[in-house]
């Protein structure tokens, strides 16, 4: 046992210059390739309010995310929507529509969470009370799924 711990002890040389992982349990998405979510464009800027609308709805009149989730069909709304979800800081219904979008084979748990993490990254510098709104609710999710975010 003793030839065990001195063996130990000459490969794992801790000092000042060792590091230690603070990240424990997070994970590093900077391997995960960035992709494009083309279901998030719309045709017109009337429909995208009136997406924007409806979420925000759902979300002040307290629906039921599985509901919700069950009632849609289409890819390009399921996708959109939970996008809203997020940046409205709606935690139960992003995380019932992220479950359902990796359900459905769309995308996987890494690309979803990546996507977020861009969208993080591109406004957290920005000073006005929408930006700042939505960084937290990015920084949220973030945290919820367990992405290392910085």
């Amino acid at each position: 046992m003793k030839q065990i711990i001195t063996f130990i002890n000459e490969k794992l040389k801790i000092n000042s210059n060792s590091k230690v992982n603070t990240d424990s349990g997070l994970r590093d998405l900077s391997d995960i390739k960035s992709r494009s979510f083309w279901e998030l464009s719309y045709k017109s800027p009337s429909e995208e309010s009136r997406d924007w609308s409806k979420a925000e709805g759902y979300f002040k009149k307290k629906s039921k995310p599985e509901r919700l989730v069950n009632s849609i069909k289409d890819r390009n709304k399921l996708v959109r929507r939970w996008s809203i979800f997020v940046s409205i800081g709606w935690e139960e219904a992003y995380q019932v529509f992220r479950n359902e979008i990796v359900n459905r084979g769309y995308y996987t748990e890494d690309e979803l969470d990546k996507y977020i993490l861009d969208r993080y990254n591109k406004v957290k510098g920005f000073s006005t009370t929408l930006a700042k709104e939505r960084t937290e609710n990015y920084k949220n999710y973030l945290e919820v799924n367990n992405v290392k975010y910085q």
